[in-house]
């Protein structure tokens, strides 16, 4: 138990590490967030249209991961608070939220606080609610991330969700926690790259 709190308190305090940084970087991209375009644009060793259409899918890849990943943050938070509300628990609400923002994190994610809970019902006595919430948290709130974030993803994308799927699981197995991010990031520019060397066969193609 001691080792298991320890590499929580270490994630936890990688992801607000991580979260300063990356707030810290944003200020700055969003201020010279043309400029860098524009000069990405030109050092780009492709066509105009072809570095446009890589440009955009990259965009729309970013943009639609982590719509997905907050979507599905948000969806766990509601089925989190729905089964406290119905157990008659303590403040669902809070816990809704707190499960919501939690699940942002990679692999234990709302499980910190329904696992913790769980448990407390099950020693304090109450048998019943302790394994419903068990149950509940395992295989909705849990089994959501893994059913979700592919079709969700996948929809803003523009991929197959068990495209998003695999690359997700590959790119956690490659990247770590975070390949929810890279993973799909990846495939979508992959696909892309692979499109327009397809345009540009054929193309090249009729010309003959």
């Amino acid at each position: 138990m001691a080792g298991h709190a320890l590499n929580i308190g270490q994630l936890t305090l990688e992801f607000v590490a991580s979260l300063l940084v990356m707030l810290y970087l944003l200020f700055f991209l969003l201020r010279d967030g043309d400029e860098l375009n524009a000069r990405i644009r030109d050092a780009l060793p492709l066509h105009p249209s072809y570095t446009a259409e890589i440009l955009n899918a990259f965009t729309l890849a970013v943009r639609g991961t982590i719509k997905g990943i907050v979507l599905v943050a948000l969806i766990q938070g509601a089925l989190g608070g729905l089964i406290f509300w119905l157990l008659g628990l303590t403040a669902p609400l809070l816990a809704g939220a707190l499960m919501a923002l939690l699940s942002l994190l990679p692999v234990l994610g709302s499980a910190l606080v329904w696992v913790p809970i769980a448990l407390y019902l099950l020693v304090a006595g109450s048998v019943t609610k302790g394994i419903i919430l068990l149950a509940f948290g395992t295989f909705v709130i849990g089994l959501a991330d893994n059913f979700l974030r592919p079709i969700l993803v996948g929809q803003s994308i523009q991929m197959p969700s068990y495209v998003v799927l695999i690359a997700t699981l590959g790119g956690l197995a490659a990247f770590g926690a975070n390949g929810f991010v890279i993973g799909p990031l990846v495939a979508a520019m992959f696909l892309t790259a692979w499109q327009i060397y397809i345009g540009s066969k054929a193309q090249r193609e009729a010309r003959k």
